[in-house]
């Protein structure tokens, strides 16, 4: 959900919610992945997505300390806004973040 108010850009995604000023030039995934960011969580997650691409909830679940379901709805967050993929192997499922979002991730924590 957006909201322009005068020159601020509201973006409000359940209890969190992002302020950009208006000639804040980032595409909208990235603002989507500030968004997400402010949730301790899916930040974690996020830097895992990025340092191992293609691993499992399990995976995810053993490396952040969290229950596999919080896992599963995490990434089900992400995944609703295009930021995270996933493909069946088996019966398991490997996540990986969007492509176009790695080369900003890794800028911004230069």
């Amino acid at each position: 959900m957006e909201r322009k108010i005068r020159e601020l850009l509201t973006i409000k995604k359940g209890r969190i919610k992002a302020i950009f000023h208006i000639t804040y030039s980032k595409a909208e995934d990235q603002k989507l992945v500030c968004l997400h960011k402010k949730n301790e969580t899916r930040r974690k997650l996020i830097e895992v997505l990025t340092k191992t691409p293609g691993i499992t909830g399990q995976e995810l679940s053993s490396e952040l300390d969290i229950d596999k379901s919080t896992v599963h709805w995490h990434v089900k967050e992400l995944h609703a806004d295009n930021l995270v993929n996933f493909e069946k192997d088996g019966r398991a499922k490997k996540y990986y973040l969007q492509s176009s979002l790695l080369s900003d991730i890794d800028n911004n924590n230069k």
